[in-house]
């Protein structure tokens, strides 16, 4: 969630911190891997992320595919810093700071650009401008945090990351944005008209759902007809209707394992993340997911029929 705190506050919240970590983070120099997911100007990011949850382990672990990866919150930060901060320059630094103490941990991470005003940012995500419901999603994965506080220093200029051992970030502050004042999933449905993609194929584009184990899923009927997405930029959604139409007959030559009851779904993994292409409703939709690494995607029995329904609601609008 957002907070509205103090650099000094937040360091009495956790109580006798100690910097345990401070980096002059240059993109430039750092060492990349040959098989990074991400573009190439961002293969710096993949290699320093991980670097830094890999530090974070030993408090964190089990929180580590809220922090990194595509839709992570660090990763998220950091890339603003890159980006926004520093337009992509990747000879500016950006610093990195680890506070931890009895009651918690800070991460900091400042970069050297203009900054922004974050409360005109909120107040637009409470309004509900179509791009929160289009796009943001880095945003709104900080406000629906259940773990972690967020706040900003020095005009916007300075990320801050709270956690508190005991579970409650927002003890001695509040929320920036409360959570009743949330978007609704529904009324950002109801706002969102189809769109038509660069092949001329009609689809609507709808807020993510308020469960976070996929961060982005595509509804399409098994003659092809692509129908409902959440979390995908027109870009992303050709892309993923160009693989899914090569992926579907893949998984239709699958049926004989599926009427024999065994796995009923393609998994493809990377090393962040999984993609899961299930059929599903009798056999009348294909559902895909991204899900991340640490989302258990063999849990997906449980959680596609959730799924399915959210975006057979909105398709049926």
């Amino acid at each position: 969630m957002l907070l509205d705190i103090d650099l000094s506050t937040a360091l009495e919240r956790i109580g006798d911190a100690r910097r345990v970590w401070n980096d002059r983070l240059v993109p430039a120099q750092v060492e990349v891997v040959v098989n990074s997911p991400y573009r190439p100007e961002y293969d710096w990011l993949f290699v320093y992320e991980r670097q830094l949850a890999s530090f974070l382990e030993r408090w964190l672990k089990s929180l580590r595919h809220e922090l990194i990866g595509e839709t992570g919150i660090l990763c998220e930060a950091l890339a603003n810093a890159y980006c926004h901060g520093h337009a992509r320059d990747r000879q500016r630094p950006i610093h990195v700071q680890v506070h931890v103490g009895k009651q918690g941990l800070l991460i900091s991470i400042a970069d050297q650009g203009e900054g922004f005003n974050l409360r005109n940012l909120a107040a637009q995500y409470q309004r509900g401008t179509n791009y929160y419901h289009l796009a943001g999603n880095g945003l709104r994965g900080m406000i629906q945090s259940s773990h972690f506080g967020i706040f900003y220093t020095q005009a916007g200029r300075c990320f801050h990351l709270i956690y508190c051992f005991d579970g409650d970030p927002c003890a001695g502050s509040r929320p920036l944005i409360p959570v009743r004042d949330f978007p609704s999933d529904a009324a950002a449905n109801a706002s969102s008209p189809p769109q038509t993609d660069p092949q001329g194929v009609a689809y609507r584009q709808i807020a993510p759902p308020d469960f976070e184990w996929a961060s982005a899923a595509l509804l399409m009927k098994t003659n092809g007809d692509p129908r409902v997405a959440y979390g995908l930029n027109p870009r992303q959604w050709t892309s993923m209707v160009e693989i899914l139409m090569q992926l579907v007959p893949a998984a239709d030559g699958m049926a004989t394992c599926l009427r024999a009851g065994k796995p009923d779904g393609l998994q493809i993994h990377w090393s962040t993340g999984s993609l899961l292409l299930k059929q599903m409703d009798n056999g009348r939709y294909w559902l895909a997911a991204l899900i991340d690494k640490e989302g258990a995607a063999s849990l997906s029995g449980i959680f596609l029929p959730k799924l399915l329904a959210y975006l057979k609601t909105a398709d049926q609008k």
